[in-house]
C-alpha cells in the first residue's frame, strides 16, 4: 500500500533505513549560481498548499497510516478540484520596482475543465455526473475525521518511540 497524491499518482514511501539519516534544511541557505534563488524555494511551496496543510508534518510509517493517507488524498482530490476555487495569474506588469498582478476570476479546476475547448464532451459529462454526487459538507467532515485518525496514529508512534 503506497500513498498517492491528489492526482492519484503514487508517492514514495519511506522504508526502514539502516544508514543514519542526516538532517537537511528545507531550503538551501546559499543558492548555487547555476540555480536561481527563487526556483528552489518555490519548489516546496506546493506541499504547504495541500499536503502539509491537511496531513501535517508527522512521519507516518505504518500500513494503517498509508491506508489513511490514501483515503485522505482521495477525499482531498475531490474537495480541492470540485469545490475550492483558485486564482490564476492573467498578467504581471513591472513598472520599475512595483509589480502589478492581475488575476482571472476565481474558479475551481472543475469549472476550468468545463470551459476548456480541449476536453471531450464525454469527459465533461462524467465530471458533471461526479460533481452532482459530491457533497462539500460531507467531504469536509470526512477530511476532519481522517485528520483526527492520523493525529492519533502519529501520537501513538511518537509515544512508542
Amino acid at each position: 500500500c503506497r500513498p498517492r497524491n491528489r492526482f492519484g499518482q503514487r508517492l514514495r514511501v519511506h522504508q526502514q533505513r539502516t544508514d543514519p539519516v542526516l538532517p537537511r534544511r528545507a531550503h538551501r541557505v546559499h543558492p548555487q549560481p547555476a540555480l536561481p534563488q527563487k526556483r528552489h524555494l518555490l519548489r516546496r511551496t506546493k506541499n504547504w498548499s495541500i499536503v502539509r496543510r491537511y496531513a501535517g508534518y508527522a512521519r507516518y510509517q505504518s500500513p494503517g497510516a498509508c491506508a489513511l493517507l490514501n483515503e485522505l488524498y482521495d477525499t482531498l482530490r475531490d474537495y480541492t478540484n470540485f469545490f475550492l476555487p483558485s486564482l490564476k495569474l492573467r498578467e504581471k506588469v513591472r513598472d520599475g520596482a512595483k509589480v502589478t498582478r492581475r488575476y482571472h476570476p476565481a474558479k475551481t479546476p472543475y469549472q476550468r475543465l468545463l470551459e476548456s475547448p480541449h476536453i471531450d464532451s464525454a469527459v465533461k459529462r462524467k465530471l458533471t455526473q461526479r460533481y452532482h454526487t459530491l457533497n462539500p459538507a460531507a467531504l469536509h467532515r470526512s477530511i476532519v475525521a481522517l485528520q483526527r485518525k492520523l493525529t492519533k496514529l502519529a501520537q501513538k508512534v511518537r509515544s512508542a518511540a
